[in-house]
């Protein structure tokens, strides 16, 4: 169903509280009234709700058995929802989030999202080879050139 969500008065439905951890965390925090955090947890907000609707219409492609270039921006877009979720804890959390330790749930969450994020950009293919996809099969760019494509990888240059 429908949920409503009022950023600037904080006003949310019981299921977007369980749905958006950085809203309660922004508010437990006392940060929520902050226009430059409401507008940084809109723009993650917005990312996550656009990846949900393009992972929807690639399992859409999926199901009537053709692959999905859209997955690439899914990809994409994921690495760039996490490292933006770690950036905003570690915001939120503001000096507290150099602390370790089980005392400091909010700098350990903040801390592991951060270099969590890294596993997302690098598995799976990098951040910039899912870029060169989509731009080759999405927007039907021309592939980058590959002057060393009938070379055999063994005479292939290195820089020594």
């Amino acid at each position: 169903g429908q949920t409503e969500i009022s950023i600037s008065n904080t006003r949310l439905s019981r299921s977007a509280q369980l749905e958006e951890p950085l809203i309660a965390l922004a508010k437990e925090a006392g940060k929520i009234d902050e226009q430059q955090q409401r507008q940084e947890l809109a723009q993650y907000l917005a990312y996550k709700r656009l990846n949900a609707l393009n992972t929807a219409r690639a399992k859409a492609d999926l199901a009537q058995g053709t692959s999905s270039p859209i997955m690439s921006l899914g990809k994409l877009a994921m690495s760039r929802i996490l490292h933006e979720e770690g950036r905003l804890r570690t915001k939120i959390a503001g000096a507290q989030s150099l602390f370790e330790g089980e005392q400091y749930p909010r700098a350990e969450d903040a801390n592991f999202l951060s270099l969590n994020a890294y596993f997302t950009s690098i598995g799976g293919g990098t951040d910039q080879v899912q870029r060169n996809i989509i731009g080759e099969r999405v927007l039907g760019l021309p592939k980058e050139p590959e002057v060393d494509k009938s070379v055999p990888f063994r005479e292939v240059r290195t820089s020594t």
